[in-house]
């Protein structure tokens, strides 16, 4: 699945590269799998990208702000219950955040996109990408520590709604 959702992430991150201006917006999605239609082999499967509203109320500047509120509605029972009866057969892999951060820890300082994602099982991924790249560098960590990331912290918070038993 690591293989599937890093491939996710460089196409959202090439997406974003092709049709936004730098950096691109910020925008919250579930990675999704789902049945093929009509495929030969009923196991087969693909993993699509599907956007999640974010609230008109959070600052639109800042990325974590925007996270916070999305998450709050995402934890609303009424809000979980329509998710569950609009997944119908597919099943929810990662919750995705992709948003742009100053960095200055470079000379001249630049900004830089992530696309940060954590699945259902806590495994977190993290893409990078500098402007003058040609794409994104994706690290995979299978235990982050709490505390190191409040995107990471929120989307870990998201993923556990969708644990199987939880």
């Amino acid at each position: 699945m690591q293989q599937a959702i890093v491939h996710c992430l460089r196409g959202m991150d090439q997406h974003a590269h092709r049709a936004y201006p730098w950096p691109g917006p910020k925008l919250l999605a579930a990675l999704r799998e789902a049945p093929v239609p009509g495929h030969p082999d009923p196991s087969a499967r693909y993993v699509s990208v599907v956007p999640a509203p974010t609230p008109a109320g959070a600052h639109p500047d800042d990325g974590v702000e925007v996270l916070r509120h999305a998450s709050a509605e995402l934890h609303n029972p009424v809000v979980q219950a329509r998710l569950v009866t609009a997944a119908g057969p597919v099943r929810i892999l990662a919750w995705v955040f992709m948003h742009a951060v100053d960095t200055y820890e470079v000379d001249p300082p630049q900004v830089v996109r992530y696309i940060d994602a954590v699945d259902v099982d806590g495994t977190a991924y993290v893409l990078t990408r500098f402007q003058d790249q040609p794409e994104g560098v994706v690290a995979v960590d299978p235990a982050p520590e709490p505390g190191t990331s409040d995107v990471l912290d929120l989307l870990r918070s998201l993923a556990q709604l969708l644990r199987p038993g939880t």
